[in-house]
């Protein structure tokens, strides 16, 4: 007999954003642990098509009010003695859950997995504050690197595991040498934080230094569809340059065709080293998968995995010189750098497996 949870996945409306591969991937695997899962998403996941066609889909929350449904959906789960998984957790559902839980006789784990977790002194208070309660007991907080890890064992929190987030296997028959130059690539979000200002500040400098490298930028809006300052401050130069080999793709791509991107590239990551260095990078897994070498940033998860396994370059200073440096270098050396991303591509998958995401729902 199966059991059941609910996977609770306010956001998840399209195939944008990481939720859709993490919620399909884990999904997938259900029935080699007898488990199933009914999925709490948003408006228009209705039409999203998983691989395991056994999963019961919940259009249920309106973007606009999904913070208020997710309180009255937390309580009826609780009230249920429903299993509940979060697999994108935030502050938001530590408080809730946690409100929620006092006075209840409630028999299970509730399992929230944290990709991020921005520190301040008021947050670390609210978290030392959290943890000292009984209902603390009641949680296993899963983190995606183990600098995020540190940030709830210090506050107290004793059910604290990392657990690199689940992937799909990589198919690694499709590796061909490029048949003309690789690309550039910067896929995803338009975000500062995300290093989109830095790539259009390469693009200028390429244009300024007569360079001929193709370029190519795959950006989609967030969830939310605001911009930032300095990405919106970037997208304005974009429409002032005239880099010739520079290809624009806004639309939102399918699962394949957002990986198919990857193949013949050399992915920048130049994101913000401060706002990811406790962040696990999506995206830069992706690149990996497809074989592509990574240009990144130091002190980052990114950057880790680009020395760890040769398969790209991480800099400390993202001076355009540099950057143009590093490009230049695995330009030179395309084919080792790429023997080196399919080979950590190998070893990530094992890491990233869902069976490991599995094992603890299933275990606890």
């Amino acid at each position: 007999m199966s059991e059941t949870i609910h996977l609770i996945e306010p956001t998840l409306r399209d195939q944008t954003g990481h939720c859709f591969g993490y919620d399909d991937v884990v999904t997938q695997y259900a029935e080699q642990h007898h488990l199933q899962f009914i999925i709490w998403a948003g408006k228009g996941a209705e039409n999203l098509t998983f691989k395991n066609k056994h999963n019961q889909i919940k259009a249920h929350f309106i973007y606009k009010f999904r913070k208020l449904q997710l309180y009255f959906l937390y309580r009826k789960l609780i009230k249920q003695q429903a299993k509940i998984f979060v697999p994108t957790a935030g502050r938001l559902d530590l408080v809730m859950l946690m409100n929620l839980l006092k006075n209840v006789s409630y028999p299970h784990k509730i399992f929230l997995h944290f990709h991020q977790f921005t520190v301040s002194a008021k947050k670390q208070a609210l978290l030392q504050e959290l943890a000292n309660l009984p209902t603390s007991q009641q949680l296993v907080i899963m983190t995606t690197t183990h600098q995020l890890a540190t940030i709830f064992t210090s506050a107290g929190f004793k059910h604290v595991v990392v657990l690199p987030c689940p992937v799909p296997r990589p198919d690694t028959t499709d590796f061909t040498a490029p048949a003309s130059e690789p690309t550039l690539l910067y896929a995803g979000a338009a975000r500062a934080d995300k290093g989109f200002p830095t790539v259009v500040e390469l693009l200028e400098w390429l244009e300024k230094n007569n360079k001929t490298i193709p370029v190519r930028l795959q950006i989609s809006s967030s969830h939310s569809g605001r911009v930032d300052v300095q990405t919106q401050n970037a997208l304005t130069k974009l429409t002032t340059l005239h880099y010739e080999h520079l290809n624009i793709c806004a639309e939102t791509l399918d699962q394949k065709a957002y990986q198919q991107q990857f193949n013949d590239t050399i992915c920048l990551f130049l994101y913000d080293a401060k706002a990811y260095a406790d962040k696990f990078s999506g995206a830069t897994l992706d690149a990996l998968l497809a074989g592509a070498p990574i240009i990144t940033v130091t002190n980052t998860w990114m950057g880790e995995v680009a020395c760890e396994f040769n398969a790209g370059i991480a800099l400390e200073n993202l001076a355009m010189e540099n950057v143009y440096q590093a490009i230049e270098t695995i330009y030179q050396n395309y084919a080792a750098y790429q023997v080196c991303a399919r080979q950590a591509a190998e070893i990530l998958w094992e890491r990233h497996h869902p069976k490991h995401t599995l094992k603890i729902l299933e275990s606890t």
